[in-house]
């Protein structure tokens, strides 16, 4: 992909309500566009961002454009598949992937990176926490946590 290019957008489409709230924000600050879409509506997030890629072409078609697409579902080759081939325009199209994703997909990119690759030398420092939820109220709370202390260092 060449280098002499400008950013028009970037897109985040989640359900805000559900991700991290640190991750949002980081997000906004860097100048992400973060889309809210409700988790509830099945394939929404995808619908959302297939409209986003086709109002892209359509309002920059008479540039050459790249479009680089973060997703390992097949959903998205027959959209990667017409956009390369719309009369007029000049596309690029990199898609990073995860280890599982569709071959079609990867075959009709230009370029394809694995999503590894692209963070492998991001360090990221994870706390680890497990919910318990559901546990019987008949029980005493120490008892269940000193249990629940043998479980986790049984393991």
């Amino acid at each position: 992909m060449r280098s002499d290019c400008c950013e028009k957008g970037f897109y985040v489409v989640c359900d805000v309500r559900t991700e991290n709230p640190e991750a949002l924000d980081k997000l906004t600050e860097a100048q992400v566009d973060v889309i809210h879409v409700s988790n509830s509506s099945k394939n929404a997030a995808d619908k959302k961002l297939k409209s986003l890629i086709k109002r892209f072409i359509r309002d920059f078609k008479s540039n050459p454009l790249k479009i680089i697409l973060l997703t390992g579902d097949k959903d998205f080759t027959n959209d990667i598949h017409e956009a390369k081939n719309e009369d007029g325009v000049s596309i690029e199209i990199m898609l990073v992937h995860p280890q599982v994703s569709s071959e079609v997909l990867k075959s009709f990119a230009h370029q394809t990176m694995h999503f590894g690759y692209l963070v492998s030398d991001i360090y990221v420092e994870v706390d680890q926490y497990l919910k318990v939820t559901n546990l019987p109220s008949t029980q005493e709370e120490r008892g269940t946590m000193s249990r629940l202390d043998l479980e986790a260092c049984s393991t």
